[in-house]
C-alpha cells in the first residue's frame, strides 16, 4: 500500500498544498487529492500516493499530527470506503480525558492492545484539549479488549469513559426520555433545599446543582433517576409561578450545545414564517408611480385608504451620476391592518392615482412564491399522473391515430384538429366508446380566456381538420349541433346537455364541476366557434352554479350563452 489518508485538513487546503508539503520533506509523490464532505463543508480530507510503500510508511510514522496550514493533520493507511465502513465497530470513543494528556499520550496508552490506524484528540483553536477523542483500531477484537481494560480507568486522577463510537442517531441517550432538566426564573432567595422540595414531589432526584453569576439570575440543573419523572416535573412546573416571584418558571429538558442550536433554529424559522404570513395581508407592491414623486407624495396618496405604517421606495443609481439614487416608479406600502390594504388593492386598481393608472398587488417574498411553486408543481404532477392512468385505462385502443385533446386558440388546450366527436372511431370490443376524457392536467379556469390569441388564428374559424381515420359526418356550421354520444347498448343520438347529471354536478367541488361540464359542452361549441371555443367554454363554466344550471336545461339556452360569449370576445379591446 503506497497511499495514505490525510484527515483534519483546514478548509482552503488544495491538492497543490498537500503535494508541496510532502515533496518539500523529500518524498516522491505520485499524486495528491483533497476533497470536501458533501454533508459538512468544514470536514476536509484527502489522500497522497507515494512512489513506494517504504516512503508512505516513513511519512505516516514521521509526520502524523504535524501542522499543515495551521491544522494538525491525521494520517492513516488509505482504505476503500467499504473497508473503512466495516471497521466502524473498531472505532473507540474516549471522554473525560485530563487536559494535560496529549494525542501522543493517547496513542501510547492504546497501542498496547493492537494495531492503531488513527488517533484524534479534539482540541480548541488554541490547541487545548476538549477532553475527548477517538481511536481507530485495525480489528474489532482489539477495540473490545481496549474498552474492557481501560473503561473507567484513572488517568491523572480522572476516571475516563472508553466505549465503542456510535453515530448520534444510534446512541441510547438520544432514544430514551432525558432525565436531566434545566430551570430558571425561580426566586434568587431559593436554596438547593428549596428546589429539592419543589422538584422532589415528582420523583427521586439523584443530583441538583445551582449556578449563578454576579448580577445574573440563578439557574438550576436537576437530574432525576428516571426520564418519566423528569417529564412529569416539566408537565407540572413549566409555565407556573412560584410563591415569592412574579416570573414564569421555565423548566425544560437539558440540551447540549448542538441540540440547543437546532432548537433555536427551529423556533426562529417558526417565528419568521408566522410573522411573514401575518404581514402578507398588509404589505403591498406598487408599480407605475410617476418617477418625480417623493416618499411623502406616495404616503399621502395611499393614506386615503387607511393608515400607512411604512413605505419603501425602489431606488437605483442614476445613469448620469452613479453616486445619486433615483426613484424607478415602484414602492412597497405597508398598512396598519389588512382591511385597509385590501381596500387599497381594490380601489387603487379601479381608480386613477397620481393622475394615472397604476398597478397594486400584495407583495410576496421569494420564500412564499418558491413554496407555492413547489406545492403547485407537486399537486399538478400528482393530478397529471392520476388522470393519465385513468385516461389510458378508459380509452386504450379506442381512438386510432391519437385524435388529440381539446384544441383551442387563446388560452385553450392544444391537441388534434377539429371536433373530435365528428371523427370518432368505432368502439373496440372490451373498451367503452365515447369521446376521450379531458387531457391530463387540463382544466377550464377563468384565466383561460384572458390570454392573447395564438398567431394566425381568427375568431370563428378552425384550422383545416386532419383526414378522419374513419368516415364520419362533415364539419358542421350554423346552429349548435346535437353531439353524437354513444349510449350503453345502442348508438342512439342524444342531446349532449341532457346527459349531465344535475345531482352529481351539485355535489362536485368547483374544479371537478368545471371539468365535467367543460367536457360535455366544449365539442359542441368548438364545432361552431372554432378557435374561440376555449374562451367561450371558460366563460360559461366560470359562471355561478345557480346561473349555470338553468342554461344547461336546453340546447337553446346554451346556444344563447355561446353567442353572447362570442360577441363579448369580438368586442373586447384585444380583438
Amino acid at each position: 500500500n503506497k497511499q495514505l489518508y490525510v484527515g483534519n485538513l483546514k478548509p482552503g487546503v488544495t491538492n497543490q498544498t498537500l503535494f508541496d508539503f510532502f515533496t518539500g520533506k523529500g518524498f516522491t509523490v505520485l499524486h495528491s487529492n483533497v476533497k470536501v464532505s458533501s454533508t459538512n463543508i468544514s470536514n476536509v480530507f484527502g489522500s497522497v500516493k507515494f512512489a513506494s510503500e517504504s516512503e508512505a510508511t516513513k511519512a505516516l510514522e514521521t509526520y502524523n499530527n504535524t501542522e499543515v496550514e495551521g491544522s494538525k493533520i491525521r494520517l492513516m493507511w488509505w482504505s476503500p470506503g467499504q473497508v473503512l465502513k466495516d471497521k466502524e465497530t473498531a472505532n473507540i470513543y474516549v471522554k473525560d480525558i485530563d487536559s494535560a494528556i496529549t494525542q501522543d499520550d493517547l496513542k501510547e496508552k492504546f497501542s498496547v492492545f493492537g494495531k492503531i490506524l488513527s488517533v484524534k484528540l479534539e482540541t480548541f483553536k488554541d490547541g487545548t484539549s476538549k477532553g475527548f477523542g477517538y481511536v481507530q483500531f485495525e480489528s474489532v477484537d482489539e477495540a473490545l479488549k481496549a474498552i474492557k481494560e481501560l473503561n473507567e480507568a484513572e488517568w491523572n486522577g480522572k476516571k475516563v469513559t472508553v466505549c465503542q463510537f456510535k453515530k448520534r442517531g444510534d446512541r441510547e441517550e438520544h432514544k430514551a426520555v432525558k432525565n436531566n432538566l434545566y430551570c430558571r426564573n425561580f426566586p434568587n432567595s431559593f436554596s438547593e433545599d428549596d428546589l429539592k422540595e419543589l422538584f422532589g414531589k415528582y420523583g427521586n432526584i439523584t443530583s441538583l446543582l445551582v449556578k449563578s453569576h454576579e448580577g445574573d439570575r440563578k439557574q438550576a440543573f436537576i437530574c432525576y433517576e428516571a426520564g418519566d419523572e423528569a417529564q412529569k416535573a416539566i408537565n407540572n412546573l413549566n409555565g407556573t409561578k412560584v410563591e415569592g416571584s412574579d416570573d414564569i418558571l421555565l423548566v425544560t429538558e437539558l440540551l447540549n450545545k448542538h441540540e440547543r442550536r437546532e432548537e433555536n433554529i427551529k423556533n426562529y424559522k417558526k417565528i419568521k414564517e408566522k410573522n411573514l404570513y401575518k404581514s402578507l395581508a398588509q404589505n403591498l407592491y406598487v408599480n407605475g408611480i410617476p418617477t418625480d414623486c417623493t416618499e411623502e407624495d406616495v404616503k399621502k396618496e395611499f393614506e386615503k385608504f387607511g393608515k400607512v405604517s411604512s413605505i419603501k421606495m425602489n431606488m437605483k443609481p442614476s445613469r448620469e451620476d452613479k453616486t445619486k439614487q433615483v426613484f424607478v416608479g415602484a414602492a412597497f406600502v405597508y398598512y396598519d391592518n389588512a382591511d385597509d390594504a385590501r381596500n387599497a388593492v381594490y380601489r387603487g386598481n379601479m381608480e386613477p392615482m397620481f393622475g394615472t393608472n397604476i398597478y397594486i398587488d400584495y407583495y410576496k417574498p421569494k420564500e412564499v412564491t418558491n413554496k407555492e411553486k413547489v406545492e403547485e408543481a407537486g399537486v399538478t404532477m400528482k393530478k397529471m399522473i392520476h388522470q393519465m392512468f385513468t385516461a389510458l385505462s378508459q380509452t386504450r385502443g379506442t381512438f386510432r391515430g391519437g385524435r388529440g385533446n381539446y384544441r383551442g386558440g387563446r388560452g385553450g388546450n392544444r391537441g388534434g384538429h377539429g371536433d373530435y366527436s365528428q371523427y370518432q372511431a368505432p368502439p373496440v370490443s372490451g373498451y367503452p366508446a365515447g369521446p376521450p376524457p379531458m387531457a391530463p392536467g387540463r382544466s377550464y379556469i377563468a384565466s383561460s380566456y384572458a390570454n392573447p390569441s395564438l398567431p394566425g388564428s381568427t375568431p370563428g374559424t378552425t384550422l383545416p381538420p386532419v383526414p378522419p381515420p374513419v368516415s364520419g359526418p362533415p364539419p358542421v356550421s350554423g346552429p349548435i349541433p346535437t353531439a353524437q354520444i354513444p349510449v350503453s347498448g345502442s348508438q342512439a343520438s342524444v342531446d349532449a346537455i341532457s346527459i349531465i347529471n344535475k345531482a352529481e354536478v351539485t355535489a362536485m367541488n368547483d374544479e371537478d364541476r368545471k371539468n365535467y361540464i367543460g367536457e360535455k359542452i366544449y365539442p359542441i361549441i368548438e364545432a361552431v366557434y372554432g378557435d374561440s371555443a376555449p374562451r367561450i367554454t371558460g366563460m360559461i363554466i366560470d359562471m355561478e352554479p345557480a346561473d349555470l344550471m338553468p342554461a344547461l336545461e336546453s340546447k337553446a339556452a346554451l346556444e344563447k350563452l355561446a353567442k353572447e360569449g362570442y360577441a363579448l370576445i369580438m368586442n373586447s379591446p384585444e380583438e
